[in-house]
This record gives C-alpha cells, sequence and structure tokens, in this order.
C-alpha cells in the first residue's frame, strides 16, 4: 500500500470515528489525574486509608488487610496535556503515564511509527475495510461530487 493511500486511509478513518463520535454525542472528558495542576496550587494531599470492613467469622481466620498503596498523580503541563490530547484521541491516565516514562521525543515517535503488535482491534478494522476509500481509489470517489459540483456553478 503507497503512503498516501494509507494518508488518506488515515484521514477517512478519523473522519468516520469524530462524526460517529458527535452523532452519538459522546463528550471526551480527561481524568482527574491527568489534569493539568495549577502553578500555585499546594500539593495535593494523600488520602487517608479507609477503615476495615467488619465481615462474619472468628477474628482469627481473617487476614489483617492489605495497605492500598494510593497511585501517584501524573501531573503534566498545559502544553503537554494539549500535546498528547492533539496527537490521539484525548488524554487518559495510561497515555500520560507512557509520556512521562518515555519523555516528549520518545514518545512521539513511538505513536507516528508504532510497533507490528500495535494494531487497530479487528472491529475498527472492519470498519475500515468497509469505506469506499478503502477500495477504490480517490480520484474515483472525488471525481464525481467534482463533476456534481461544477454542474451546479
Amino acid at each position: 500500500m503507497t503512503r498516501p493511500t494509507q494518508l488518506v486511509l488515515l484521514f477517512a478513518a478519523a473522519f468516520g470515528a469524530l462524526t460517529l463520535g458527535a452523532s452519538l454525542g459522546l463528550a471526551q472528558q480527561v481524568p482527574a489525574a491527568v489534569q493539568p495542576a495549577p502553578a500555585n496550587a499546594p500539593p495535593a494531599p494523600a488520602s487517608a486509608p479507609s477503615a476495615p470492613v467488619a465481615t462474619p467469622g472468628p477474628p482469627a481466620a481473617q487476614p489483617p488487610p492489605a495497605a492500598a498503596k494510593p497511585t501517584p498523580a501524573i501531573t503534566l503541563s498545559p502544553a503537554d496535556l494539549a500535546f498528547i490530547d492533539r496527537v490521539t484521541w484525548g488524554a487518559n491516565e495510561s497515555t500520560a503515564a507512557e509520556f512521562v516514562a518515555l519523555g516528549r521525543e520518545r514518545w512521539l515517535e513511538r505513536q507516528l511509527h508504532p510497533g507490528p503488535k500495535d494494531r487497530l482491534p479487528a472491529a475498527a478494522q472492519a470498519i475500515i475495510n468497509g469505506l469506499p476509500i478503502a477500495t477504490h481509489p480517490v480520484t474515483e470517489i472525488a471525481w464525481p461530487l467534482v463533476a456534481q459540483q461544477r454542474n451546479l456553478n
């Protein structure tokens, strides 16, 4: 598959996903842990461990409750958050963690050149394969539209 064809498929898929999201009324929300912290905000207080819940049975039979480790909040600058949001389908905790771990340059390289195991889910690939642009040249699809526009003018 040629590079221009790949780009056209990518744009068609993106347009289809945007159209589908808009028609379903989906709103994209960023998890609170990924949202940028204001420059003058004090550090977030650590949450207090919750009290153990009493369960029936003898106390000796119950193992002591494990202390839950609070996951550290990932804070990104507004520029980093906007960058992730622009490159992906939206910022989430796993994407933010990967961004922090790899750094901006390596993360972007990974987004632009995914490995062989990073493929679309079968359902998404089936939708793309069903689009006319996946089976017909762009000129074949666009030319009737151009001719129609000329006739209207």
